[in-house]
């Protein structure tokens, strides 16, 4: 499903890019490489039927994105 959606995303962006807005896709998969929530220092949260969080970024996978888009916005 990841797969699909980062293509669903990636044509958005080009598409809007090409119509003059000011956007970039970064694709996060490979800097989570190694990071899945079964590893030993996961970037996402585990499933849980109670807080609403599951298989989305935890503090170190946050921080991850956040380098992720200030490298696209510098470069």
């Amino acid at each position: 499903m990841t797969s699909k959606l980062n293509t669903a995303a990636a044509g958005a962006a080009t598409r809007l890019r090409n119509e003059g807005v000011d956007i970039r896709f970064v694709d996060p998969v490979p800097a989570f490489k190694g990071h899945a929530v079964c590893d030993p220092t996961p970037y996402l949260n585990s499933l849980s039927l109670e807080d609403g969080k599951t298989f989305h970024p935890n503090v170190f996978g946050q921080a991850l994105y956040a380098d992720l888009v200030e490298q696209a916005m510098v470069g």
